[in-house]
């Protein structure tokens, strides 16, 4: 799925590419479900929320991000500001993406469990 969703991106490496993804590409869901997923999920009020509002809200966040993107879409001074920039959101998001697939990796491996449990045993 991870590739099906990349190959509709025409150009990584242009802001208005990414927000037209964004837009009508099914960019607005993957982002929110992906914030929601490895974001929200750490965060303990995430989780004592009602399930009625964990539902709702990741879909209103994609339609959230589909209304900035058409928005920007419709701003070239944005859009001209954001371009030169965007080279370095885009190595900080997927170093950030990768880092979270490698960190969920390791925890369903069990990886430094003893140093964990020795710690919270002090």
């Amino acid at each position: 799925m991870f590739t099906i969703l990349f190959q509709a991106l025409p150009d990584w490496l242009s802001f208005e590419a990414v927000l037209m993804w964004i837009l009508v590409g099914g960019g607005g869901v993957y982002i929110a479900n992906y914030v929601f997923a490895l974001i929200a999920e750490n965060i303990t009020g995430w989780h004592n929320l009602p399930k009625v509002v964990k539902f709702f809200l990741p879909m209103l966040t994609a339609v959230g991000l589909g209304f900035a993107a058409q928005y920007i879409l419709t701003q070239p001074d944005i859009i001209g500001f954001v371009q030169p920039y965007w080279l370095l959101v885009v190595s900080i998001l997927i170093s950030y993406l990768g880092s979270q697939i490698g960190y969920m990796k390791a925890k369903t491996s069990g990886y430094g469990r003893k140093a964990i449990e020795a710690a919270s045993a002090k």
